[in-house]
């Protein structure tokens, strides 16, 4: 069974219920472990080429995959699937 890190970067006190519960539920789908982490600490990631307004941000292994609230569970499943083959 493969084993994803999940963060989701989000703007302080911005609610993402609805994005993690697609998570686990495309995980759960997949049959993939996740560890999922919700952080507003953009210095973090300054790496990527991100902005503020685009959150919530989905970083699967460190690699931005979604941004913003439009998430769709077997979309997400086919990207965690693909991800979790390349790990």
């Amino acid at each position: 069974m493969a084993f994803l890190k999940i963060d989701i970067l989000t703007k302080p006190n911005e609610r993402t219920d609805s994005v993690e519960r697609i998570i686990r539920e495309a995980a759960k789908m997949a049959n993939i472990q996740i560890q999922l982490n919700r952080t507003s600490n953009f210095a973090l990631y300054t790496q990527h080429a991100i902005n503020p307004s685009m959150t919530p941000i989905i970083i699967i292994n460190g690699s931005v995959e979604f941004t913003g609230l439009k998430l769709e569970i077997l979309a997400v499943k086919r990207r965690l699937e693909e991800v979790a083959f390349r790990a």
